[in-house]
């Protein structure tokens, strides 16, 4: 099974692409050893070019694993920024689903 698809990717270049497939990547791999299976993470794109010349990112991520869906929207003029805004939150959401960061704090009392 494929653990990244990237839906609505054909305005993306190929250096855009690998950029995006490389930081999906190396965040499925955190949030996999977050919550203990597989993951598969689904990444819309919509671009926004109104005037000027930047162009602005958005991103709609979405994460299912172990019977959980979960979903983060993100935004910026920056690219990678985008994509690890949009990251960050599904790693802390899945973090706040599984208490990981509880799970290792061992009490001698």
């Amino acid at each position: 099974m494929e653990e990244v698809e990237i839906v609505s990717g054909k305005m993306l270049t190929d250096e855009e692409k690998n950029l995006v497939n490389n930081l999906a990547k190396e965040y499925s791999l955190k949030i996999k050893r977050i919550v203990k299976n597989q993951v598969l993470l689904k990444i819309h794109f919509k671009e926004y070019k109104k005037e000027g010349t930047r162009k602005k990112y958005s991103l709609h991520v979405e994460a299912v694993f172990a019977g959980r869906i979960l979903n983060s929207n993100a935004w910026d003029y920056d690219l990678a920024r985008a994509v690890h805004k949009s990251m960050k939150k599904i790693e802390s959401g899945a973090e706040h689903a599984f208490h990981s960061s509880e799970q290792n704090n061992y009490s001698n009392d």
